[in-house]
């Protein structure tokens, strides 16, 4: 789904808890002190790494000729359920589609064009910030 995805793929929220779990592919202590310095601004950040929404971004996003409609369409719509900046919404989605998405280019077609399917994966999309090995970002009393 590389090709599919027409973007590059920022690390994601999972693979850095991978990394600094010890639970990475990376092996060599040199590359997991690469990779940790190269995210360690966003790592320090947290939460506050993923931005708000915002019409500029939206613009940008729109204006974004290496991304299909169909991918620019969803972003957005990730960005309205997540509330999240737009160009990481679009970047979110994929850096899921490269690394996760297990259905074919067809199968993702199919998604895309299905009302329910793409609710369905927005959903699998948003645990992406916090999926289900990582440690909790909030305690469950912090909870709105």
């Amino acid at each position: 789904m590389a090709a599919a995805a027409r973007g590059r793929c920022v690390r994601s929220s999972r693979e850095l808890w991978t990394i600094l779990l010890g639970r990475s592919a990376l092996r060599e202590l040199n590359q997991i002190e690469a990779e940790l310095s190269k995210h360690w601004q966003r790592l320090l950040e947290g939460l506050s790494y993923y931005k708000p929404p915002s019409p500029n971004s939206a613009e940008k996003v729109k204006a974004n000729k290496d991304v299909a409609s169909p991918l620019k369409e969803l972003g957005l719509r990730i960005s309205k359920f997540l509330g999240l900046d737009e160009e990481q919404s679009v970047q979110l989605l994929q850096c899921y589609l490269q690394e996760d998405y297990r259905g074919t280019r067809g199968s993702l077609k199919s998604v895309l064009q299905d009302e329910r399917q793409s609710q369905a994966l927005i959903l699998k999309i948003s645990p992406e910030l916090t999926s289900a090995g990582d440690p909790p970002l909030f305690a469950e009393e912090d909870w709105p």
